[in-house]
Formats: structure tokens, sequence, C-alpha cells
């Protein structure tokens, strides 16, 4: 039986990764000193050596659509994972976890990195270093988060 997510906020390895450091500058460029940036000025064009590791989730009520899972994420599920609801992708337990998570950074209007371990598929070994980066919609809202998520096997 797979355990619950266990996740760490703020986590160090997680600022200093690679991947996460290069989505976060691009992040910085796109916000352009004027606050958070607006998810209409993300172009996966900018960043092809960072869509591997992208994923862009989409706030709707109650839940968040993963709208874009790169490649690395995909092959760490498994299964494709773009299009789905959150709630579709992860067990309760561990969606009341992420969807805690993606609130935090939401809400604080600020990136937020996290590190943790795949329990909820039974794959322990495999450790996920990510950064958080909220973007509005067309309001003044956050209604997206632009993440890279780096996955590692621990041994």
């Amino acid at each position: 039986m797979a355990q619950a997510a266990q996740f760490s906020i703020g986590a160090q390895d997680a600022r200093t990764d690679p991947a996460v450091l290069r989505l976060a500058a691009y992040w910085s460029g796109l916000a352009g000193g004027d606050g958070l940036p607006r998810k209409a000025a993300l172009s996966p064009t900018d960043i092809p050596l960072l869509l591997p590791d992208l994923l862009l989730l989409q706030r709707l009520e109650g839940d968040w659509l993963i709208r874009l899972a790169g490649s690395r994420i995909v092959n760490a599920y498994g299964v494709e994972i773009g299009g789905k609801l959150l709630r579709d992708v992860v067990p309760p337990a561990v969606h009341c976890e992420f969807f805690r998570i993606y609130e935090q950074a939401r809400n604080e209007r600020a990136p937020l990195y996290v590190t943790g371990r795949l329990h909820w598929q039974d794959r322990a070994y495999m450790v996920f270093r990510s950064g958080l980066f909220p973007m509005l919609g067309s309001g003044e809202t956050v209604d997206y988060l632009l993440a890279a998520v780096v996955f590692q096997v621990e041994v």
C-alpha cells in the first residue's frame, strides 16, 4: 500500500537545482519588475531545454488542471497527465497535500520550492525537486502556476 506523500517546503536543494534556477530566471524576466507575470507572456519556444521538466497548472473551481506536463514528468508518473485534473492523477491524501502547496504559492504570490518522494506510486526511491512560480491570468488573481519538476533516483 502506498504511503501518504511527505513534502518539504522551502527546501534548499530545490532552490539550487539548475532547471529550477533557469525557470526562476525566465519567470523573473517575464515579470519585468512589475510584479507577477501573465500567463499570456509565456512562450515555450523561449525555454526549449526546460520543456521536459515543465508543468503548467491552471486553477479551476476546487482543483488544479494540469495544462502541460513535460516528457520527464510524464515518464515519472508512467502515464500522460496533461489535460487532467489533479484529483484524477494522484490519490486523495496526496491531492490534499499538493492542493495545499499550490494554494500556498497562489496566495503568497511568490515562488515556492518543494521537495518530496513519489510515495503514492510505491516509488519512494524517486525524489523530486520543484519550483512553483505563480502567474496571472487575465485579471489580477493568480490563475496559473508554472513549475519545473526534476526527478532523481536516490539510492
